[in-house]
């Protein structure tokens, strides 16, 4: 029973260690060229995914203060949809759109100043990263303490001898 304990604790502490932070755009991009940001937030997550599947025709860019790229992903999108036909339709196949509404995971860096987004060499988009003030912090990350706390707790769990237990007179 211990080793079930066990195999649980470990796997929490893996999903807990996998954990980053990142930036999360929420973005409306128009046919012509111009974007709106709904909102940008740093969260905990994994950067991505980002739809490749022909020409990769739009792509982010992150960049330092100092002008050093710290990240660079291309990505596809397109302006159209397409339409399912019914039996007697006359409608077309493929309806064109004027816009598209989009949620992207870049990752999170400490010196990054400005997030890019490019429609082949065309920059579309920026955004200026504010730095975070100075603040007094326990010196580790959030996820460093929910990892040290899951520990915690599966250690205490398996010394308490917590968990089902089975009567011996019935397994027989």
């Amino acid at each position: 029973m211990n080793r079930y304990y066990l195999c649980v604790c470990l796997l929490l502490l893996a999903s807990l260690a996998s954990a980053s932070k990142v930036y999360e755009l929420h973005l409306i991009i128009y046919k012509n060229d111009t974007v709106d940001l709904i909102s940008i937030n740093e969260t905990d997550g994994r950067p991505g995914p980002f739809p490749s599947a022909g020409e990769d025709n739009y792509f982010f860019r992150i960049l330092s203060d100092n002008g050093t790229v710290l990240f660079n992903q291309s990505f596809q999108m397109d302006f159209f949809a397409y339409r399912f036909r019914g039996a007697n339709s006359t409608l077309p196949d493929v309806v064109s759109l004027e816009k598209r509404e989009g949620y992207w995971k870049l990752p999170y860096y400490e010196d990054a100043t400005v997030i890019e987004l490019f429609h082949e060499d065309k920059m579309i988009f920026d955004y200026n990263i504010i730095p975070k003030k100075e603040e007094w912090q326990i010196p580790c990350c959030p996820s460093t303490l929910a990892i040290i706390f899951a520990v915690l707790v599966c250690v205490a769990t398996i010394k308490s001898g917590a968990g089902p237990r089975f009567r011996e007179d019935r397994i027989k």
